[in-house]
């Protein structure tokens, strides 16, 4: 101890002996860093390591994530359950604002459907517990847990998770299919009708794109069957004119939509106070179809003759609520069930029946 203290006190009085020296080559060395950060080529290069270090070091953890969700997706359940049990031990994050926090979701939903596939009844529910815990706003965590508890039985729990769900998001196609589904085995046709018009009002927005010659407009439309007025304005390229074209063309992606009329405004002149609109109209107004690529809803609708200069455009249309084929009937059948034929129609006429199913626990929705 003694011979320890002795070095310690030689090496002070060494620095003492040369501090200036020290000094010196300290600031020397700092000098030498701030002119190669200075250098544009140093700097650069300096700055894109220290970029891929930090990306390679935020996206360990998402491979890991993926990794187990891979080892899910493949049917490897036991693999996947002690791999993600192991990673749900020393994930970082511990609360809802963490830098990581999505993939924490991801490890106990994951790991909460693997040990469903096992049968392990208290983990599964256990782990999705956890995931509503750690964040109660995201309802795929209220989602993922009800289809568990109603695939294991517990139909309480099941049904005030989904009701959560509706409560963040009231357009959640899955849920509302779930909730009729289950109620329809009950025979409460009531609480299926009743879910099912709580649907049709939820707010939905949808954005709908119209389309002149050069001109693009866009407009967020509410779902809900109703005839919505609107005012678009056609932006253009600047430099160009007012659009202009043979057909207006309106895309509101994969959902069905009808117009009622449209109106379009030209540009002001001078000289002229009010501006001479074009009103485009047909009886039944125009419906939209499936020809675009990808399924889209797309309606066109001719100008004749050709608008030499529009503005902005008037529209009025309605955007149908999806609902699949499968919970489609089963409304149906409710609402005859209860001799509400008057109600089952004006349900129908508010609705778009797809062909495709209502996803599952991925969460996918309108």
């Amino acid at each position: 101890m003694n011979r320890l203290l002795e070095e310690l006190r030689r090496a002070v009085e060494s620095v003492r002996r040369n501090e200036r020296r020290t000094a010196w080559l300290l600031a020397g060395a700092i000098g030498l860093i701030c002119i190669g950060l200075l250098a544009p080529p140093i700097r650069d290069h300096v700055l894109v390591r220290a970029q891929v270090s930090v990306a390679r070091w935020d996206a360990r953890w998402t491979d890991r994530v993926d990794r187990g969700e891979e080892l899910l997706a493949a049917g490897r359940y036991e693999e996947a359950a002690a791999y993600l049990e192991q990673l749900d031990g020393v994930h970082p994050a511990r609360h809802v604002k963490h830098g990581r926090d999505v993939e924490r979701e991801r490890v106990l939903r994951a790991l909460g459907g693997a040990n469903l596939a096992l049968g392990r009844k208290r983990a599964s529910l256990d782990a999705l517990r956890r995931a509503v815990v750690f964040d109660e706003r995201n309802y795929l965590n209220h989602f993922t847990l009800a289809n568990a508890a109603l695939e294991l039985g517990e139909a309480d729990e099941a049904l005030a998770s989904f009701e959560r769900v509706l409560a963040i998001h009231p357009s959640h196609l899955p849920t509302v299919a779930a909730l009729i589904s289950h109620h329809f085995e009950r025979a409460d046709y009531r609480s299926v009708v009743d879910t099912y018009e709580a649907y049709l009002e939820a707010f939905l927005l949808h954005e709908v794109t119209f389309e002149l010659g050069d001109g693009v407009g866009r407009a967020d439309v509410r779902a809900d069957g109703y005839n919505h007025g609107m005012d678009v304005p056609l932006i253009v390229d600047a430099g160009n004119g007012p659009a202009q074209g043979p057909s207006l063309t309106i895309d509101a992606g994969p959902h069905s939509f009808k117009v009622a009329s449209v109106t379009l405004v030209p540009p002001r002149r001078s000289g002229v106070l009010d501006a001479e609109t074009i009103v485009l109209g047909t009886p039944g107004g125009w419906s939209s179809d499936s020809g675009a690529q990808d399924g889209r809803e797309v309606v066109s609708v001719p100008i004749e003759p050709a608008a030499t200069g529009v503005v902005r455009t008037g529209v009025v249309l309605l955007l149908f609520k999806p609902v699949d084929a499968g919970t489609w009937e089963t409304v149906a059948r409710s609402y005859r069930n209860l001799l509400q034929g008057e109600a089952l129609e004006v349900a129908r006429a508010r609705s778009a029946i797809i062909a495709t199913p209502a996803p599952g626990a991925d969460g996918g929705s309108p």
